[in-house]
């Protein structure tokens, strides 16, 4: 119902259509009764289908038991003594009291500064927040990148060590194992290739090395071999048995 004004008992009305959690609707009926110094309100809460009833009963039964005491009433007004309200009619219904005195403090107006500068903060801290969002997502993109990168090098790096360390080294070893040793001499003698494993050249050796070295036993017969000193020496003989006798 739109706001009406009542000139016999000096009275403001409206009523506000609402719902509540489960979706039901009720309606707010306010009369407000203006007094020499404030307002007396009066809220009926109905629902839209009883709301004509529930009014006349208000408006008819109630309202008119309603007493101002004498020197309260709104036609006992004095310009001269009492103050004048900040606000009309329209401001009784939008809030009375409380939006005269944001009015007189200018607070509607800081707050409209405030919602202002407020919103240029939040739109900047928004594009703030984008940009780190982004240089941030750029930074990942770049490590990640450099990680494959390195990845690829150490690859390329172990391919080419398996490459340099396959058939070449098997073919190193290959010539190492059939090749003979360093100072072996295929012309020489079994036992010098064999025996002690040097190879050298007996000429070489120290003289003590000769002198010193056993004589070897002659072929197949385990004898030692006559010196020059024992060829010149007469050899044993048996004694004649003639001369024995």
């Amino acid at each position: 119902m739109k706001p009406f004004y009542d000139n016999d008992i000096h009275s403001l009305s409206w009523s506000l259509l609402g719902h509540d959690s489960n979706n039901e609707k009720f309606v707010n009926y306010n009369v407000n009764v203006l007094t020499r110094k404030g307002v007396i309100s009066v809220v009926l809460v109905t629902d839209p289908k009883n709301l004509a009833a529930d009014r006349k009963v208000l408006t008819s039964s109630i309202l008119p038991k309603l007493q101002v005491k004498a020197g309260e009433r709104y036609e006992e007004y004095n310009s001269k003594t009492d103050k004048l309200a900040e606000y009309g009619l329209s401001g009784l219904i939008l809030g009375g009291a409380g939006l005269a005195v944001a009015k007189k403090v200018g607070l509607i107006g800081l707050l409209l500064v405030f919602l202002k500068k407020f919103g240029v903060i939040l739109v900047a801290g928004l594009a703030a927040l984008w940009r780190f969002l982004r240089g941030k997502k750029k930074k990942a993109a770049a490590a990640e990148q450099a990680a494959e990168a390195r990845a690829a090098e150490a690859r390329a790096a172990e391919l080419t060590a398996a490459g340099s360390d396959g058939p070449a080294a098997d073919a190193t070893a290959q010539d190492a194992a059939t090749a003979p040793g360093p100072s072996a001499d295929p012309g020489a003698p079994a036992d010098a290739r064999t025996h002690g494993g040097s190879g050298a050249d007996p000429a070489l050796e120290p003289e003590h090395s000769r002198s010193e070295a056993a004589p070897a036993s002659e072929s197949g017969t385990g004898r030692t071999p006559l010196t020059d000193e024992d060829s010149l020496r007469k050899p044993d003989r048996p004694e004649d048995p003639d001369k024995s006798k």
